[in-house]
């Protein structure tokens, strides 16, 4: 029995503007950029990240050899709309994905997904973009994806989005997910338990498959905070995605402000030749 495996690429929008989001325009284009995958990977999850007047994307690189995914860079120019080859950087004997890389106290973190191995690790480059080390686990004996990190009064939080096994009506057990937002210890450190053996305690905020699994950070824009989330109704990974204004961090309170179905990306979507 032949089986249609699943490909994934990934597409750019250049911004004009720190608040040139897509979503305020009715005519926006993604374009598809080209990249030589050598026919050994598919690759999702992207996250842009500039440094040293280069960008680079890091995202998930699954080997449909090794059948995992790994966490792989490409150089982006934007010139010739182009990405370098996959370099592989952050590989397990578990599934990686989500390489979610930021800065914190000067130093370059990854906070990628690591739900098979059930918990929530954090990586920091040793040497970037090639080298990366554990620092911290930050939660252990939780089957969570998609963790994201926000700041907001002075106080720093995790939220991640907690899969379940045994999902009410037969939902598909990758999107219906229950939203836990952590609190950091203190601003400065990126430690969720105030010691090595108490696991942090979390607040469930939301639950469901429609926007709920998260899709990418937080942002603001316009003196408004936003958070992207999947949108996988009828059981139905990938339908789209959702955006929520956060009118409240403590207490979590959002509601939808765009949403955008993968049937109507067809229309804002530039393949390059």
């Amino acid at each position: 029995m032949s089986r249609t495996e699943k490909m994934y690429s990934i597409a750019f929008r250049k911004r004009e503007n720190s608040n040139d989001f897509f979503f305020k325009h009715t005519d926006y284009k993604f374009e598809e950029y080209k990249i030589n995958l050598g026919g050994r990977y598919w690759l999702a999850d992207p996250f842009l990240f500039e440094h040293d007047n280069k960008i680079y994307v890091f995202y998930e690189a699954y080997d449909l050899l090794e059948r995992i995914g790994k966490i792989a860079y490409s150089i982006l120019n934007p010139e010739n709309k182009t990405l370098t080859p996959p370099k592989i950087c952050l590989e397990k004997k578990y599934h990686l994905s989500w390489p979610n890389v930021f800065i914190h106290n000067g130093k370059i973190y990854m906070m990628p997904e690591t739900c098979s191995d059930y918990r929530v690790r954090l990586f920091r480059a040793e040497k970037f973009p090639d080298i990366w080390v554990e620092d911290e686990i930050l939660i252990n004996d939780i089957y969570s994806c998609d963790s994201i990190i926000l700041e907001d009064n002075s106080a720093k939080y995790l939220l991640t989005s907690d899969q379940y096994h045994n999902t009410p009506t037969g939902s598909y057990s990758s999107c219906y997910v229950k939203n836990i937002l952590f609190t950091f210890c203190n601003n400065d450190e990126l430690r969720l338990k105030p010691n090595g053996k108490i696991e942090p305690e979390g607040v469930i905020v939301a639950k469901g498959d429609y926007g709920i699994r998260n899709a990418g950070n937080f942002f603001r824009t316009d003196g408004e905070l936003y958070r992207p989330g999947q949108n996988c109704v009828d059981k139905q990974y990938g339908r789209g995605v959702i955006l929520f204004r956060v009118k409240s961090v403590n207490p979590y309170v959002e509601e939808e402000f765009f949403n955008l179905d993968r049937d109507d990306l067809p229309s804002h979507l530039q393949k390059i030749t």
